[in-house]
């Protein structure tokens, strides 16, 4: 009989060629695995190599910043200007021929001759206003100037506060002078805020500053850091502190006089001092002569500059302020038309008349002064014109406002607005109410005078071709917050 097992298996050649893939696929098995194994082994010994050398160069670029060593002091020219560097050259781990180079600006070069500020101008004025006169400040430099650009200039304004007491002084509207009187007696008068307790941040790192109407009365600080390439490193340098002065509008504005203003710089007025003047200078005009100082005709006639110590209404905070008292004599105003405002800042004398303000009589000498403010002696402010009633003749001599007894131990400010016929005033912000409302006051185009006979003292005065405006008032009240020595 025939075998019907007709089952087959795999032939010897198959077996073979089976055998030879296998064989294959496991020899390039473990052969990329020893190249990978080899692979990672370079890798981590690169990554060592590079880690120490990462850690030799930051080492070394600390070392740059703070001492100035580690590294070849070498320069360059950029955008013209000398840029002096420490270049670290380091040579990579395990591979010398491969090497790497940084460049550090130090944090701190020795005996270097820091640039500091030497004048601060506005349009060419050591005076800075808001408005079409503001502007950016320009400065120079005195000092080393050859490597400005490593480094980074930022300025700062001090805080307008007037309780500061951890400083004992007001930090603003004041003047930072510091003066040994030879008395025993060491006086800070007005001595900056302290940097940077006092100063809050206005930072530019230009080259320029703008000045604007809440930096009036404030002093104003830069300080100086060395510049890399990542940012701002090392310590601050402060400079000394400028005072921004002015006045808060510059539209229609004629004069201004200012006590504190007064010297030229080179006279130091202590407290003890009188400085007797003869003339005015307008700080508004620099070119404008100065105006001069005339007497009434009395025995006793002149215009001194007094110095007292300030106490603030709300606190115990003292500043220095000068004051121009003018004893029988006045100086003349800028001419204007009949519509102008005049702001001043003023003292009375105890049991003292005097004339404050007044304009000159026209073409009939009976009518006298077209207008005179005068102050009583006890203390009263009286605004006096000629005026009419209805349908009647001009009269002089005319008492159109009338004030209570103001406090001799403190400053007032004064707002007086005059437009053709009709008269506002106002002291320390109150309106003052008309003695008759129905007057009609004879206002003309006349000249206008400060002073006369009697006594009194200022310490500012402002003069525009405007309008009242409350900044104007807001800006004198701000500066009168304190009561005299």
């Amino acid at each position: 009989m025939k075998n019907k097992n007709n089952k087959k298996g795999f032939a010897l050649v198959e077996l073979v060629i089976s055998m030879v893939i296998i064989l294959i696929v496991l020899v390039s098995l473990i052969v990329g695995f020893g190249n990978s194994t080899s692979n990672i082994i370079k890798l981590r010994g690169f990554t060592d190599n590079s880690y120490k050398t990462q850690k030799s160069i930051e080492d070394k670029i600390v070392l740059a910043k703070t001492s100035g060593g580690a590294g070849v002091l070498n320069s360059k020219t950029v955008f013209g200007k000398n840029v002096e560097y420490l270049e670290i050259d380091e040579p990579f781990a395990g591979n010398p021929s491969r090497r790497y180079k940084v460049c550090v600006v130090p944090s701190k070069t020795i005996d270097l001759d820091l640039p500091v500020v030497d004048s601060i101008t506005n349009g060419g004025y050591n005076y800075i206003y808001k408005g079409e006169r503001t502007g950016p400040i320009s400065y120079t430099f005195t000092g080393d100037t050859t490597n400005l650009n490593t480094w980074a200039y930022q300025w700062f304004v001090s805080n307008k506060t007037s309780t500061n007491t951890a400083t004992g002084v007001q930090d603003h509207f004041s003047m930072p002078i510091i003066k040994d009187y030879y008395d025993d007696v060491h006086r800070s008068e007005d001595r900056a805020p302290s940097f940077p307790t006092d100063y809050k941040g206005l930072t530019s790192y230009s080259t320029k500053i703008q000045a604007t109407s809440d930096m009036l009365g404030k002093h104003i600080v830069y300080k100086i850091q060395p510049v890399g390439k990542f940012g701002v490193v090392g310590s601050a340098f402060v400079s000394d502190s400028v005072y921004v002065m002015g006045v808060p509008v510059m539209t229609d504005f004629l004069l201004h006089y200012d006590a504190n203003m007064i010297s030229d710089g080179s006279y130091a007025l202590k407290f003890s001092q009188t400085l007797f003047i003869n003339k005015l200078k307008n700080l508004k005009s620099r070119s404008s002569a100065p105006k001069s100082i005339y007497s009434t005709g009395a025995p006793i006639s002149k215009a001194i500059v007094r110095k007292i110590q300030m106490t603030l209404v709300s606190g115990t905070v003292n500043r220095v302020q000068q004051f121009i008292t003018l004893i029988n004599a006045y100086s003349r105003l800028p001419s204007t038309d009949n519509k102008y405002t005049i702001y001043m800042n003023f003292r009375l004398i105890p049991g003292e008349s005097a004339k404050l303000l007044s304009q000159d009589k026209m073409f009939f000498p009976q009518i006298g002064d077209i207008y005179e403010l005068k102050a009583t002696t006890d203390g009263r402010l009286q605004f006096i014109c000629a005026a009419k009633l209805p349908g009647g003749p001009n009269q002089p001599g005319i008492m159109l406002y009338e004030t209570s007894p103001l406090d001799y131990n403190k400053v007032h400010t004064l707002s007086l607005r005059i437009k053709q016929h009709r008269v506002i005033m106002r002291v320390d912000g109150a309106v003052i109410s008309p003695t008759n409302s129905q007057l009609t006051p004879y206002i003309r185009n006349r000249t206008k005078e400060i002073g006369g006979p009697g006594k009194f003292a200022f310490s500012e005065l402002l003069v525009y071709n405007a309008p009242f405006n409350i900044d104007v008032e807001k800006y004198l009240k701000e500066k009168n917050e304190f009561i005299s020595e």
